[in-house]
C-alpha cells in the first residue's frame, strides 16, 4: 500500500508493479489470493444497489434524449 501512496510520482509504484505483487498471485501455500473479499456482504449489497441506480439513471436519461 505504501508503494501506491507515494507523493512523488517517480517513487510511486506503477500499475505493473502493483499487479506483479505477490498479493495478486497464488502463494506457495496454495492460498487463492485472487478471491480475497475486501468488502462485507452489506457493503457489497450497497455497491450493487448504487451501481444499479446509476446505470438505470443513465439509461433513463438516454431514453429521454431520444
Amino acid at each position: 500500500m505504501k508503494m501506491m501512496l507515494q507523493k512523488a510520482p517517480n517513487k510511486r509504484a506503477t500499475a505493473e508493479d502493483i499487479l506483479d505483487h505477490i498479493l495478486f498471485h497464488n502463494d506457495e501455500e496454495g492460498i487463492d489470493t485472487k478471491n480475497i473479499n475486501i468488502f462485507y456482504e452489506q457493503e457489497l449489497e450497497l455497491i450493487r444497489k448504487e451501481f444499479t441506480y446509476v446505470v438505470q439513471k443513465r439509461k433513463l436519461k438516454e431514453f429521454k434524449e431520444l
